[in-house]
């Protein structure tokens, strides 16, 4: 998997690499590679401590002012963004909770771009 360039800043992601892979070992019936299966089950898996997870690496990059910090990613995201277009488009309310109190920094009117991977 495209993750090479991610080993030295997000611990163990060669490994959870590797155990994504080994989850997805059948050719799934939605015309994705086995790598791509992966790579979508390499993003939402939570590690412990979660903010050590790719997901968080990732998203904290999208939202950076700083593009170049998305270089090292974008193998991985050709390939995750690959995967998701493959994938049947459909139309859901999906809800996400947040363990933290961030009211204050989104105040009420104000129209936010938040640059993450949904």
């Amino acid at each position: 998997m495209s993750v090479e360039p991610l080993d030295k800043m997000i611990p163990n992601v060669a490994r959870n690499a590797w155990i994504a892979k080994q989850r997805t070992d059948e050719i799934p019936s939605n015309s994705l590679t086995q790598e791509e299966s992966a790579s979508i089950h390499l993003y939402t898996m939570e590690w412990k401590p979660s903010n050590r997870s790719l997901y968080f690496h990732l998203n904290a990059a999208l939202r950076a002012q700083d593009r170049e910090l998305l270089i090292p990613y974008f193998g991985y995201l050709k390939l995750i963004l690959s995967a998701l277009w493959k994938l049947e488009s459909i139309k859901k309310v999906v809800w996400r909770g947040v363990k933290a109190d961030l009211s204050s920094q989104y105040p009420v009117g104000k129209i936010f771009v938040w640059w993450g991977f949904r």
